[in-house]
């Protein structure tokens, strides 16, 4: 096996016209009889200077970024997110640390293929019936089935769950998959705040039985249901709160809108020890 490796600059959908290959793809080296009787290899210019056009870029990239004090493997706040902090009393808002996301390549896949020829990915059929691929940027985490559907975890919003994605989608096609990048869909968005007051978690499962699970023989946080939106909050005493099951940040911000004013209303006061 070859152990070096190039970056993958494609963005396009267009997935036969990538000229540069990725560096999640192994390479076998070519046997010696194939190497004795080929013309000995001309260096690939193109590629070379495509690689130094990337790197430039990506060097320019970081600078602005720097400058603007983000990252691309961490959440950006948009001016939707500022917004919604301004609005807020509290200053608290949610922090999405998981995007679980679906896309349907529109081919069928040969498992076993994928997990020899690809790194960082790992494949047992008797425990789960999909080869694991691991991306480190964007971080993301793709569990792909043989019928052609892919799930995305792991990304920390969606732009980085489509981008993750379309790059998984892109290691398979280069392995000779006629795949194509459609139907990505948001299944879950986590996201976890910490509140600046405890929860008193029993008043709260006693006031609101319909909605609240508490049981704390068995787990130490109570599970606050939404209707609208459908959004599950697992909310703890020392007053930590993670949403599950949202699908937007729309979501996530108006459930959280709409559970903090009960929260709120079953403060734990503590009080200071005596001296």
């Amino acid at each position: 096996m070859s152990t070096s490796t190039r970056q993958d600059v494609s963005t396009s959908d267009s997935f036969p016209h990538s000229t540069l290959a990725d560096d999640n793809i192994s390479r076998q080296a070519p046997s010696s009889s194939s190497t004795s009787s080929a013309a000995p290899p001309q260096p690939d210019t193109t590629a070379s200077t495509s690689i130094s056009t990337a790197t430039a870029s990506t060097a320019a990239t970081s600078t602005a970024t720097n400058a603007t004090g983000t990252s691309a493997g961490t959440e950006v706040v948009g001016e939707h997110e500022d917004a919604a902090q301004r609005k807020h009393p509290s200053g608290v808002l949610p922090v999405v640390n998981n995007v679980v996301a679906r896309v349907d390549l529109k081919a069928p896949l040969n498992l076993k293929t994928i997990a020899l020829n690809v790194r960082n990915a790992e494949y047992n059929p008797l425990r789960f019936p999909a080869v694991i691929i691991r991306i480190h940027e964007p971080r993301a985490t793709a569990l792909a089935f043989s019928n052609g559907k892919m799930v995305v975890v792991g990304a920390r919003s969606v732009q980085l769950a489509k981008q993750g994605a379309r790059k998984f989608a892109r290691i398979i096609h280069k392995l000779g998959f006629p795949v194509r990048f459609s139907g990505f869909e948001v299944l879950n968005i986590v996201a976890d705040c910490r509140l600046n007051f405890p929860i008193g978690l029993e008043r709260l499962a006693a006031a609101h039985p319909q909605f609240c699970s508490y049981e704390p023989e068995l787990f130490s946080g109570l599970t606050f249901r939404l209707i609208r939106p459908k959004v599950s909050l697992v909310v703890f005493v020392t007053g930590s709160v993670k949403l599950l099951g949202a699908r937007s940040r729309e979501d996530l911000y108006r459930a959280f809108d709409v559970a903090y004013p009960v929260l709120l209303e079953f403060r734990k006061d503590v009080r200071p020890a005596s001296q």
